[in-house]
């Protein structure tokens, strides 16, 4: 009867990854078929790493095309991994790129002296849904399941295992770092948000909400985080009590992130696809960006506090929008691949089809 039962609790866990793995690449991830624009080809020449023989690098060499004006972007790397990628993310540096994967372990690479510096096993059975560094890279937390493994992390180094942590009672959907370095907050399935101090090994503060928190973000700016459960939330990291909770009649949201400065907070409804905008002084709604389809997802802001960044999968294309002038600045269309990005320097694209990756560096 015990192992019936845990059979059952594992069948139950693979399921609500699969799901949470779908809507993490509804979110991230749009894919289609179109072949790539030649606005965006590059010369390179290709490094094939022996030390892993999964990984293809092509390193590019300084081809900068137009993107704001006097502002340019360029393809840094491609790499190609044999084995299926369900997230990836960028360190704040933008040395190291980590992508997790569907056999629940992660790979890290260097992406200064284009090799693969570490491979670790987060689950072992289960995909990788989310990672995050902490601000000044010496931390990554990678999240499968219920599992938080931690890792101690040094530039151009492999990475060293250094615990996991189980406080949550289903999958974590999203963790952000807070200012302070070994503290981080995170969400999940369980509808807890919880504050965990690594070095402590301590639940800091914990909050429960009606429906599943699907995102948070912290803002290093003015010390407060946002937690996104069909509505935004934004509290006060110092006492964590609500400062405002966004809510829009007949719009549900999933995913929300602050610009770099901190001063504004960006999301598109499900529902509706619109693009809002607010500010984070008293957090009014500012800007709307209506959208003739639903498919357009916005991905961050751009390094470039006015601007940001969407994914349009109808029409394959990237577009950068200046809420200033409240148009879009600039196209990428026929973009073949699945895209995300994960700080205001960089973007990453991502084919399923032939599973390589491209990384772009906003100039």
């Amino acid at each position: 009867m015990d192992s019936l039962t845990e059979e059952v609790r594992q069948l139950k866990s693979r399921m609500e990854s699969l799901e949470l793995l779908v809507i993490n690449l509804s979110k991230q991830l749009q894919v289609t078929n179109n072949p790539p624009s030649p606005a965006i080809m590059a010369t390179t020449t290709t490094t094939v790493i022996e030390s892993a023989p999964a990984l293809e690098i092509n390193v590019f060499q300084a081809t900068k095309l137009p993107i704001f004006g006097n502002h340019n972007y360029k393809m840094i790397a491609e790499l190609h991994i044999e084995e299926d990628i369900s997230c990836h993310t960028l360190s704040n540096d933008s040395n190291h790129l980590t992508t997790g994967l569907n056999n629940g372990e992660i790979v890290v690479f260097d992406l200064i002296k284009l090799k693969k510096i570490s491979e670790h096993q987060v689950n072992n059975n289960l995909p990788v849904l989310c990672l995050q560094y902490n601000r000044d890279d010496s931390i990554l937390c990678a999240c499968s399941d219920k599992i938080i493994s931690i890792f101690t992390c040094c530039t151009g180094k492999p990475y060293e295992h250094l615990k996991n942590i189980l406080i949550h009672d289903k999958i974590v959907n999203s963790i952000t770092f807070t200012h302070e370095l070994n503290t981080f907050i995170s969400v999940s399935h369980d509808n807890y948000m919880k504050i965990y101090n690594i070095h402590d090994n301590n639940c800091i503060h914990s909050n429960t909400s009606t429906n599943i928190i699907t995102d948070v973000q912290y803002n290093y700016t003015n010390n407060t985080y946002l937690t996104v459960a069909n509505n935004i939330k934004i509290f006060n990291y110092k006492n964590f009590q609500l400062i405002k909770s966004i809510e829009i009649q007949d719009e549900i949201f999933y995913t929300a992130s602050f610009n770099s400065s901190g001063t504004k907070i960006v999301s598109s409804g499900i529902l509706t696809g619109n693009i809002k905008v607010w500010n984070c002084t008293n957090y009014d709604l500012i800007y709307t960006f209506s959208l003739k389809q639903t498919s357009c997802v916005p991905i961050s802001f751009s390094k470039f506090n006015d601007q940001y960044i969407y994914f349009c999968k109808d029409s394959n294309s990237i577009s950068f929008i200046d809420t200033t002038t409240d148009r879009i600045v600039q196209n990428i269309d026929n973009i073949e691949e699945i895209n995300s990005i994960y700080n205001s320097e960089c973007f990453i694209t991502y084919a399923t089809v032939d599973q390589k990756i491209k990384v772009y560096s906003i100039m």
